[in-house]
């Protein structure tokens, strides 16, 4: 799955064909994510979109108009990281809480991974900002690692056991 401007939604089962079904919306999505049996997307003005099918979506509502840019899954809880550095959880899609995230940068993207106590949230932001927390059933609290780098850190992945970012030059 993947999803992109002006609400576009591809979905594929085996990454040669594509559909884009039609729900309605011209709202540019950020990520998407999967996780208890349910799809979640997230996008500009506080968009949060949900689907068991891939196919048939419904707007829920975030209680913010800002953008949402990443979001994960893990330990049966969504996060999703805004621009302003606030972050938004739930463990169903419907009552989202919102904390800011002990850092000052934005916040771009969001992945989550590893296996029992070593679990992760990490997201990344402007001006290369790396936060970490450990993966509680509450709102994360991130530990901002720092500026080490000068580019902004536009999204995260976990492949192979590996956190990979996508990076763009400021």
């Amino acid at each position: 799955m993947a999803v992109g401007d002006n609400g576009i939604i591809l979905t594929s089962s085996d990454g040669n064909t594509w559909t884009s079904p039609n729900f309605g919306t011209s709202v540019n999505l950020r990520d998407v994510t999967f996780g208890n049996s349910l799809f979640v997307a997230v996008g500009e003005s506080g968009t949060i979109l949900t689907s068991t099918d891939g196919s048939s979506w419904s707007p829920q509502t975030s209680g913010t108009t800002e953008s949402l840019d990443g979001i994960t899954f893990l330990r049966n809880h969504f996060v999703v990281v805004e621009g302003d550095g606030t972050v938004h959880t739930t463990k169903e899609e419907s009552t989202w809480t919102s904390q800011t995230s002990d850092g000052t940068a934005n916040l771009e993207g969001i992945a989550s991974g590893g296996s029992g106590d070593e679990e992760l949230f990490i997201a990344v932001g402007d001006g290369g900002t790396i936060q970490i927390s450990s993966a509680p059933p509450i709102v994360p609290a991130f530990n901002v690692l720092g500026a080490v780098l000068l580019v902004l850190l536009l999204s995260l992945v976990l492949m192979g056991g590996r956190f990979i970012s996508q990076v763009r030059l400021e």
